[in-house]
This record gives C-alpha cells, structure tokens and sequence, in this order.
C-alpha cells in the first residue's frame, strides 16, 4: 500500500473520531493518535477496569447475590433480579458481553462491600498504573463529571487486562450462555468487531448521550497485537477496521529480543549458588515502518541480589529496549534456574545468630 494510499484512509477513517490511539499491545508503542491526552468521558469501556478490578481481588467461582441496588440501576442491563445467585465470572461475562450496569453494580458490591469501596480500588489500581488523567466514579461508565480518561490512557488499561488470561477469554466470547439461580441467560457480545474484523480478540462498546460512542479492541494479525481506542466516534466500527488496516499494512512486527536471551547474572543470598543467570521472559516484538532502524540499546534494571528460594522462571526484575523511535517496556525479566536455599549444618557464627533469633521471635509471636 502507498503512503498516499494509507494516508488517505487513515484521513478518512478518524475524520469523525474526537480522540483516538493505535498502539502496540507488547510495547506501548503508539502508532497513529489524535487528541490521545485529553480528558473524555469513557462511557461503559469503564467495564475493563471493573473486570480487571473484580478478577484480581476475588475468586472467579464465588457466588454472587444481587443487591435490589443493583437489580434497580438504570440503562444497559444483564436483566438480573433482587435475590439472584450466579457466579463471579459469569457476571463478568455479563459486565463485559452485554454492558450490565446491573452486572457491574453487583460485582463491585460483591467484591468491594459496597459500590463505593469498589470504585476507591479502581482508582487505587489507576495509580498503581501510573495513569494521571484517569478518574472513576462509578463501574459501570454512566456520565458524571468525576469520570474521565484519555484515549491513551484507556488503551493503557487494555493493555493491562489483557496481560490476564480470564480476561481474554471472557472479551474474546461471541455469546455466552451462563446459569443463575433464576435459569439460563443467553448474552451476545455487543462487539461486532469480533465477527467484521479479521484478528480481533477482544474488545468493550460504550454509549451515553454526553460521552458519544466509545469503543476499545484488540486485533491480532501476522506477529503483532494491536489495541484502538475511540472516543466520542459516531462511525467507531469503520474507523477501528480502517486503522487496523492501515496498520498492519504500514508495520512489521520485528523481533528485538528472543524469549530466554540472557540479560546477566544476580547474586543469591542464602543459595547454594552464588548466582544465577536472569533472561529474558518472552520474544519482544515491536512494530516498526520501513525505512526505520532496528538497533537498540538494551536497559537491564535488575536488583544486585535475590533470597533465595526462588523458582526458574519467577520474575527477577524488568528491562527496557531504546531505539531512535521511543524507549519500550519494562519487560518482565525472569530466573533462568532455580535459587536453591542453602542447606545449614552448622554454618557460620551469622547464621547460628540468625537461627537463634528467628526461633526465638517464631516462639515469642
């Protein structure tokens, strides 16, 4: 494809998009964008962070009793009634298919004690993101002026739902048939993309009156795992096809690291080793354009030790990759053997010490 070509259809299809992103699910790397910093309401692609929120603070098979509250709350729903019993991740599936609002109410009641709590650890977990232009209100997407985000930022949080397997697999569902207390419930996924456009696994619709239409997905082609955030889109079906079109033709996944490299060696304390070799967790794969150059400098950040036991394969630090075009990662960097725990028999003074003292703060606790 020309560059006139893909220009063409780039200029085309985000005409009508207020704010949006293209980037690397892997890397971060950004590759089209407009307006990707300013403040939108995010309508229910809210419900990624409520999913990512409910699957890592509680049991996916817990059962769940929906709240009146939650049963009464207004707009989109799952059709749940006061009373129903069902588990967590079938809720999700509610949440994330069918945009319940009621579904989103009763997981952060479920997991949270209450809707307030809940939306303080979605806020929490924005900051352990780093997320500065993110705020929720709510877990279910209905305008207020408290919430907001960014388009880059939203594709930040897709990034990271998606690094969860349980979340993959319950936005990568067409429909879903799920068993409450009260029969059978048929869900279809509101994301037509998942059917329309080739490679792509994952996604979350949004719609309010202010907040326009918001959309968010994930497409996967070749090597490369892309993510499209819209914002406030009247044709967001066409523009994410035509941007994953565009991008696919425009870029090429290059492999910079290969899973297992090695990065260098740390210390162990208490091992019966001195060291340990630390390697990379997985290929690396970045999309560049032609004409673009692939050196790199490789940036480790690696603690000078770890306590041993610890297994091969558990996460020993992270590394960056720096190119001319943008400075990616952290990757996960990770043991390349085990950290076997020194076996005492006898020892030095320090570890005769050491025993004395954890025995005797085991015995007085």
């Amino acid at each position: 494809m020309s560059l006139v070509l893909v220009f063409m259809c780039l200029s085309t299809a985000v005409f009508g998009a207020e704010c949006y992103v293209v980037m690397d699910a892997l890397s971060g790397r950004v590759l089209y964008s407009k307006n990707e910093n300013i403040k939108r309401g995010m309508a229910s692609t809210t419900k990624i962070m409520t999913t990512v929120t409910a699957l890592e603070n509680a049991d996916a098979d817990r059962e769940v009793t929906v709240s009146a509250n939650a049963s009464g709350i207004e707009g989109s729903s799952m059709y749940l009634k006061a009373g129903e019993k069902l588990k967590l991740k079938d809720l999700l599936y509610g949440v994330m298919l069918v945009s319940g609002n009621d579904a989103a109410t009763a997981t952060a009641e479920a997991v949270g004690g209450s809707e307030e709590k809940f939306v303080e650890m979605m806020n929490e977990k924005a900051g352990e993101m780093g997320l500065k232009n993110t705020h929720f209100d709510n877990p279910h997407g209905l305008s207020s002026d408290n919430h907001y985000t960014t388009a880059f930022e939203l594709g930040q949080i897709m990034r990271y739902a998606l690094n969860s397997p349980d979340f993959r697999e319950i936005s990568s569902q067409k429909s879903k048939t799920v068993t409450t207390s009260e029969g059978e419930k048929y869900l279809k996924n509101h994301n037509k993309l998942l059917s329309t456009c080739q490679g792509c696994f994952s996604g979350k619709t949004g719609f309010t009156k202010k907040d326009g239409r918001c959309l968010v997905s994930a497409c996967e082609r070749e090597n490369m795992e892309l993510i499209c955030v819209t914002l406030y889109d009247p044709d967001d079906w066409n523009t994410h096809s035509t941007l994953y079109n565009t991008a696919f033709a425009e870029y090429e996944g290059v492999k910079f690291v290969e899973g297992g490299t090695y990065l260098s060696e740390v210390k162990v304390k208490k091992g019966e080793k001195q060291t340990v070799p630390v390697l990379a967790e997985k290929d690396i794969i970045i999309p560049i354009k032609e004409g673009e150059s692939t050196e790199f400098e490789l940036i480790c950040d690696i603690p000078e030790k770890i306590i041993a036991p610890m297994k091969k394969g558990d996460v020993a630090g992270e590394f960056y990759i720096n190119t001319n075009y943008g400075k990616f990662g952290p990757f996960k960097a990770v043991l390349g053997e085990d950290a076997i725990r020194r076996k005492v028999t006898g020892g030095t003074f320090l570890d005769s010490l050491e025993r004395f003292f954890s025995a005797w703060i085991k015995t007085f606790a």
